[in-house]
């Protein structure tokens, strides 16, 4: 509440400092195989800037905005402001990143890749990642250059109590200087035991605000420019544990279960995750001589992770924390958490010569976790509890004394770690718009990472070449039911990409290959634990993206084989499909319509159990899931800059089957009617 209280009041005062500004939710691309309107159909393209004797002399080409990766890749561009209506209904998470994800059915709930990816970061990452797809990061902020002030709202009323508040306000300060905000609000409402619920706040199983205040100032010579944001994530749910069927899930009748999750039971009852992200962020470059340029990065970041459940013994009675290995049938309280601190630098040179781009670096991390378990006893007899403490990578296991008065707890920490590395990069564009980017990164005395990027109009491939240590978690985990504290080697990871796109007037097809080997693999298994596979697997992905227009009819489509070798610890469906069928017209000349259907497929599989306790995904060899096919019907509608959808989601629901399970024991979204505005100002 308090957080909201200060959100809602720093709102208004921006308002009052921006007079008028808002801005987009993350554009809404096209699938990779859809094959866009004609040049005339198309409304972006007929936007101008009149003059004083009309009406509209600000739009979507006066009020621009830059990224900082492109400015930090020597190729600053402008970007008009997304005023596309096609895919607009495409609010979900899942929806908008194509269905490379699978949640715990609802918006806003934990997430992980339904394929396996290589790692994009090397050195000692924290670990905690179910919900930083949902988080801003530094490459996402968007910085403006306004002619006028600039202000979009972004609304969503979701199905079956989802919905997305967006919130943007930006204008120029002067001719260089720009300041700006950005607010986010998603909730959803549970879809278990929705009937127990007494009042609405019972009724909501919680959400996520992203708070980001950003500025860009550029000196009149544009030698020097400094981009900055500072970045609040909060996310609050409960954890419902999935779908208790009362008798062993794996020999439930889960046709007739999931034909009314509301009236289900859930796993657990009072059971709360927390996450909290701090960022303070700042780029700065200085152009000293022409084509050479000194930068510095600079980025703090505090992060906070906690779970608690305050009905322990209900928990117990239900058996949802059978599976770890130093359960106990006493308490009625138990919390885990973590604290981390980020200080990162990095100072490098870069420019261009002869045609390449090029780019060096050094950078520096200072970073310490601290990590608390709890478990609140009943009664008033005395119990003696031995826990591993871990001070300063020193291990010391203590005995002590713990009554109601005071709780067993125990504590690790890191207080400060450190990690050195070097790094280059160097690209080359060709004037057909072939590019080719190559870069390396070297933590002194362990991680490298080596990346290579070659786009062409007709042939596209990426190779990936990483050695990366364990995440701070995978090596030591704290709790009051599972513990460990390992010490795994590093992982090994190759991956190689190719596609080769084809267009043809309307028609458009792209195959493509990937294929991962992966050595030292960390993985949690039945038991939620973290354990380390030393046998190497490999990995193949065949895909095919489909695209055809006829007049106002388009078609796009999607399908995905994989298959493995080596020990079956990276579970993947087999196959995976994603089909549109669209049908384009125009109303009175100002309207400009889009309706048609969805569709989404995904093989049955032993899709991986969540354990909220450890924010984790761990191993499932009991249960799986079968495979489901998902059908949306929309209509995406602009009239001038105001975009608006309307959608039926899940429409065959109860036609195909009584309901679906993206991740074991939690039902898929029911069919549900939902609706959103998208709406800019550019004075």
């Amino acid at each position: 509440m308090k957080l909201y209280r200060f959100l809602v009041s720093f709102g208004f005062l921006a308002c009052s400092l921006l007079a008028k500004a808002q801005t987009v939710p993350n554009p809404l691309p096209n699938a990779p195989g859809e094959v866009a309107p004609k040049p005339a159909d198309d409304p972006n393209r007929r936007g101008k800037i009149l003059d004083d004797s009309t009406q509209q002399i600000y739009g979507p080409t006066t009020s621009r905005y830059f990224l900082e990766e492109d400015l930090f890749n020597n190729r600053k561009t402008l970007y008009a402001i997304d005023t596309n209506y096609i895919n607009f209904h495409r609010f979900d998470y899942l929806e908008h990143k194509g269905r490379w994800y699978t949640d715990l059915g609802v918006l806003s709930s934990a997430l992980r890749p339904l394929y396996f990816t290589a790692p994009q970061q090397i050195g000692a990452q924290l670990g905690y990642d179910v919900n930083s797809p949902y988080a801003i990061t530094p490459y996402d902020v968007k910085y403006y250059d306004t002619k006028s002030p600039f202000t979009q709202a972004y609304f969503v009323q979701g199905g079956n109590g989802q919905s997305i508040l967006q919130f943007d306000l930006s204008r120029n300060v002067n001719s260089q200087w720009n300041i700006g905000l950005h607010v986010e609000r998603n909730l959803s409402r549970r879809q278990i035991s929705v009937g127990s619920a007494i009042s609405r706040s019972d009724r909501d199983l919680g959400g996520f605000w992203n708070f980001v205040m950003h500025s860009n100032y550029r000196t009149k010579d544009e030698k020097y420019t400094v981009l900055g944001h500072f970045r609040l994530y909060e996310h609050s749910i409960r954890e419902p544990g999935g779908i208790y069927p009362e008798t062993n899930p794996a020999r439930a009748n889960w046709d007739s279960v999931l034909a009314d999750p509301a009236s289900a039971l859930q796993f657990l009852t009072a059971s709360r995750s927390r996450e909290r992200r701090n960022q303070f962020h700042v780029y700065q470059e200085y152009v000293p001589v022409k084509g050479f340029q000194v930068y510095h990065v600079g980025d703090y970041i505090n992060r906070f992770n906690r779970y608690r459940d305050r009905n322990y013994q209900n928990s117990v009675a239900t058996g949802f924390y059978n599976n770890l290995p130093e359960r106990t049938t006493i308490g009625d309280t138990i919390q885990a958490q973590a604290n981390y601190w980020l200080l990162e630098n990095k100072i490098g040179l870069k420019g261009a010569l002869k045609g390449f781009n090029y780019r060096v670096h050094l950078r520096r991390r200072d970073y310490g976790i601290n990590q608390r378990s709890r478990l609140t006893i009943q009664g008033d007899s005395t119990t003696f509890f031995t826990r591993t403490v871990i001070v300063n990578d020193s291990v010391r296991t203590l005995t002590e004394r713990f009554t109601v008065s005071n709780p067993t707890y125990g504590e690790q920490t890191i207080r400060r770690r450190n990690e050195n590395f070097l790094g280059a990069w160097l690209a080359y564009y060709f004037k057909d718009s072939t590019r080719i980017e190559a870069e390396g990164e070297y933590l002194i005395g362990a991680d490298y990472r080596l990346h290579a990027d070659y786009y062409g109009k007709w042939f596209k491939a990426t190779f990936t070449s990483t050695l990366n240590s364990p995440t701070l978690i995978q090596e030591r985990f704290l709790s009051p039911l599972v513990s460990w504290s390992k010490n795994f080697d590093n992982v090994f990871t190759n991956q190689i990409t190719a596609s080769a796109p084809v267009r043809i007037k309307n028609f458009f097809v792209e195959p493509s290959l990937q294929y991962s080997l992966t050595k030292n693999y960390i993985y949690y298994d039945t038991e939620s634990v973290a354990q380390q596979e030393n046998s190497a697997i490999s990995m193949y992905l065949i895909g095919v993206d489909l695209g055809w227009r006829a007049g106002k009819f388009s078609t796009s489509h999607q399908a995905f084989f994989t298959t493995t070798s080596g020990p079956d610890l990276i579970r993947m469906p087999k196959v995976l499909t994603r089909s549109k069928f669209a049908f384009d017209f125009v109303y009175s000349k100002v309207m400009y319509v889009q309706v048609g259907l969805d569709a989404h497929y995904r093989m049955g599989y032993y899709a991986d159990f969540y354990q909220p306790l450890s924010n984790q995904f761990y191993l499932n060899n009991t249960y799986k899931v079968p495979g489901f096919l998902v059908v949306d019907a929309f209509a995406d509608i602009r009239i001038n800059r105001v975009r608006v959808f309307v959608q039926f989601k899940n429409v065959a629901d109860g036609l195909l089957s009584n309901g679906y399970m993206p991740t074991p024991y939690y039902p898929g979204m029911k069919r549900g009617f939902g609706f959103g505005v998208c709406w800019p100002l550019f004075d």
